[in-house]
């Protein structure tokens, strides 16, 4: 088996190595933009997005800091057990029409969400009836991106998974699963299956007088009043934002720790 040279001039060559290459690179994708430092640059680019959202501003009144932080710990677990290989390796058999649905969920969900930006006067039924619009909305990005973590998290469980048998899951499934480990239930925590089921199918009784909602699903029951589940369902599309940038995080903290290496 080759030694592998962990030495101070082989970490500085490996750094120099991956300046260069992203230096090539980026002088072929953007030829017109000078970039003095290439890892200054691809950490800002992989790492804007999950530590400083910018124009979503919705995300401010929610937990939003809470939800990126528990989201970096799973990424700093992943790579501590050396498990982001494998979580690659389980998602190689993704088919191209499941990313390309993905990305063509979160591309139109995204113009609607803007809608979490208005500050309503009044809650009146109208606005009541555009999140309950909204929220399986969510509710089905959320389950798409999801199952990545599922996956996640079955590998540091010490299991081997495919993408293929990550889809045989039921949503109430996974996250009831992740909810029994630190970090995972916290992004998975705003999800609220009955509300989601009690919306589609219809189960979900307004009462104007007490300005309250009442959702029944064939398991459960749950009453919110308009400002709860006008919160609650931000709360969903902060969490849903979030755990959509796994793959952003993972390799944000993989650059940031290439840039930390000496010089």
């Amino acid at each position: 088996m080759p030694q592998i040279d962990y030495s101070t001039a082989s970490i500085q060559e490996r750094k120099r190595r991956a300046n260069e290459l992203l230096s090539n690179l980026f002088q072929i994708l953007e030829p017109k933009q000078k970039i003095d430092n290439p890892l200054d640059f691809l950490a800002n680019e992989l790492c804007k997005k999950i530590f400083d959202p910018g124009e979503e501003s919705y995300l401010k009144n929610t937990k939003f800091a809470d939800y990126r932080d528990a989201l970096l710990e799973i990424v700093k677990i992943t790579y501590r057990e050396n498990r982001q290989k494998a979580l690659t390796e389980s998602l190689a058999d993704m088919p191209e029409d499941d990313i390309f649905a993905i990305f063509q969920n979160m591309q139109k969900l995204n113009q609607r969400l803007t809608y979490l930006d208005k500050n309503h006067k009044t809650i009146n039924k109208k606005v009541i009836d555009s999140y309950f619009s909204l929220y399986p909305e969510i509710s089905n990005f959320f389950e798409r991106v999801t199952l990545q973590l599922f996956g996640l998290k079955r590998i540091l469980d010490g299991e081997s998974i495919t993408y293929s048998q990550l889809k045989l899951s039921k949503l109430s499934d996974y996250v009831n699963s992740l909810k029994t480990r630190p970090f995972f239930s916290e992004l998975v925590q705003p999800m609220n299956i009955t509300v989601r089921n009690a919306i589609v199918h219809g189960g979900n009784a307004v009462n104007p007088i007490t300005r309250t909602i009442k959702f029944t699903d064939k398991r459960a029951s749950v009453t919110m009043s308009y400002e709860d589940f006008i919160q609650a369902t931000r709360e969903l599309a902060s969490a849903t934002y979030v755990i959509s940038h796994l793959d952003s995080a993972i390799k944000c903290i993989f650059i940031n720790f290439i840039r930390s290496l000496p010089n």
